[in-house]
């Protein structure tokens, strides 16, 4: 699951992420924050970030364990992030 809500304040997009955090890890499902690192650290999530985003200071961030996935849209980006510690990779293609 995905948590993306880019309107919420920190607090309050850090008390509805804990909740879903808890939810999540009691039902087995991965849990990610969207764009907002310190947030998915604080409730133990995994996070999302973008391809303007650095993915190796998410990395730092988050717990070792915690998953970090990333936006990527070419080959070289997807080994660059990898290198920097993603996880998983979400990839955008344009035709």
């Amino acid at each position: 699951m995905q948590l993306r809500a880019p309107e919420l304040t920190d607090a309050r997009l850090e008390a509805l992420a804990g909740e879903l955090a808890e939810r999540c890890r009691a039902s087995g499902a991965l849990f990610v924050v969207n764009d907002r690192v310190a947030v998915a650290a604080s409730v133990g999530a995994g996070a999302h970030v973008g391809q303007a985003d650095d993915p190796g200071a998410a990395r730092e961030i988050l717990h070792p364990t915690a998953v970090l996935w990333v936006s990527v849209s070419a080959t070289g980006e997807a080994r660059a992030v990898e290198d920097a510690g993603a996880d998983h990779l979400g990839v955008t293609v344009w035709a």
